[in-house]
């Protein structure tokens, strides 16, 4: 009679079982052939304001919904910006002012599954140069394991999604031929030009 809660426990919520993910920042990224990371270049990360605001929720049943305090984009940042920082050697988040080479638009979504204590994320990288011309649109999804936490867990699960994504980026074609050229400084006029067409205010 004493395993009956914990069976039930185990069936409504998942709890008692899983084990923590590894943060974003414990995370190997592959680097390109013939390179070592991190690279030389200047990413922005484009996360939107909606995503950054946007609460993590979850299905209670058929009909209802939970609505959680977690900053799903915030948590996604998070994980893009350490990730990216094992990858290049300056990146920053919706901040124009470092004259990036590449600008990365980071997008996701995730779901959590409250039976059995898992995450699915679904994320894309959609890279290009800070000039306009594409890198490339990198999706990917990650199924976690059961985990311990349902907040603590998220940016680790985004971080595993978005590495299976940023190591596809640094396969890319485009990227191979900016690595090749050393990263030259972009032209300030198009780069200017391409971030306004991004929503940025560019003086």
């Amino acid at each position: 009679m004493k395993m009956i809660p914990v069976v039930l426990c185990l069936l409504l919520t998942g709890c008692l079982v899983g084990a923590d993910l590894p943060q974003p920042d414990q995370l190997t990224v592959t680097a390109p052939p013939g390179a070592s990371l991190p690279l030389r270049g200047r990413v922005l990360l484009v996360v939107t304001q909606s995503d950054k605001d946007r609460l993590l929720s979850y299905e209670i049943n058929r009909v209802s919904r939970e609505e959680t305090k977690i900053h799903e984009g915030e948590a996604m940042e998070r994980a893009a910006l350490a990730l990216f920082g094992k990858a290049f050697a300056h990146g920053a988040a919706n901040r124009p002012d470092i004259r990036p080479h590449i600008i990365a638009r980071i997008s996701g979504k995730a779901t959590w599954n409250r039976m059995d204590s898992t995450y699915k994320i679904m994320c894309a990288i959609d890279a290009n140069t800070s000039e306009g011309y594409p890198i490339g649109s990198f999706i990917k999804s990650y199924q976690s394991p059961s985990v311990l936490n349902l907040d603590s867990s998220l940016s680790p699960a985004y971080g595993q999604c978005l590495k299976l994504a940023l190591d596809d980026m640094l396969q890319a074609p485009g990227l191979t031929q900016m690595i090749q050229a050393g990263f030259p400084e972009p032209d300030p006029e198009k780069t200017a030009g391409y971030l306004r067409s991004q929503g940025f205010v560019i003086r």
